[in-house]
């Protein structure tokens, strides 16, 4: 399951291209369906630029010096994965008395009035949740992005080493495929098949579920990058 702005929140821009951003309303999609299908457009696009050209100016001013690196990281990981054509996405109006998610994690700049979930599935064991919450001002649609709170940036901050080591020894166990068993795996991944995959993995390789599966998505990541999937 995928939460963007949770587990990936707004990307960051320079300030040039935030300041442009702010002054270009009139690119806002006038209509709900308008702003999600751009929104998957450009998750498919890996294009954060445009990602954030879609967010409400107050969440981007959220973003400052002090976590800019958090932001730019978690729009990465939400540009991880391909979200397929046939998708479909369900539409809750929330009222004034709705208690919002997220409560003690982020804050939203201004209360937004639709939860958006978007679902799909590429394969039998492929599927993925987007989580997008949006408000209309002046007859335009924004993605009403939630301002991570400083807790949750300083705890970031405190493991960021331990982070990027996890990435890199899990891009080094990829790295480490090879012959019939890389061949296996990317036939998998083909399928749709990413569990069956990890537990491919685990079994070969030795290796825990966490770290099969965190070795699978960098797979299905590269293969991607290389054009091999979607």
């Amino acid at each position: 399951m995928r939460f963007p702005r949770v587990l990936a929140v707004c990307c960051v821009l320079e300030l040039a291209v935030c300041s442009s951003l702010f002054s270009q309303t009139n690119n806002h999609p006038p209509t709900l369906n308008e702003l999600v299908s751009r929104y998957v457009a450009a998750i498919n696009a890996q294009d954060a630029t445009a990602v954030n050209g879609l967010a409400y100016p107050e969440s981007l001013a959220c973003i400052t010096q002090d976590n800019r690196d958090f932001y730019d990281r978690a729009v990465a990981v939400s540009m991880r994965k391909h979200i397929p054509a046939d998708y479909h996405f369900t539409d809750t109006t929330l009222s004034g008395k709705d208690v919002l998610p997220l409560n003690g994690y982020a804050t939203f700049p201004i209360r937004p009035t639709h939860q958006i979930q978007i679902e799909y599935s590429s394969g039998a064991e492929n599927s993925g949740t987007v989580l997008l919450w949006l408000v209309s001002e002046n007859g335009r649609w924004y993605n009403d992005e939630p301002c991570i709170n400083s807790i949750i940036i300083k705890q970031f901050h405190d493991d960021l080493p331990n982070i990027k080591a996890r990435e890199r020894a899990t891009k080094s166990l990829v790295a480490q495929i090879q012959g019939p068993l890389l061949s296996e795996l990317k036939s998998l991944l083909k399928q749709g098949k990413d569990a069956t995959a990890s537990h491919r993995y685990a079994q070969a390789a030795g290796k825990d579920n966490y770290t099969s599966l965190m070795v699978i998505e960098e797979l299905a990541f590269q293969m991607r990058q290389q054009k091999i999937l979607p």
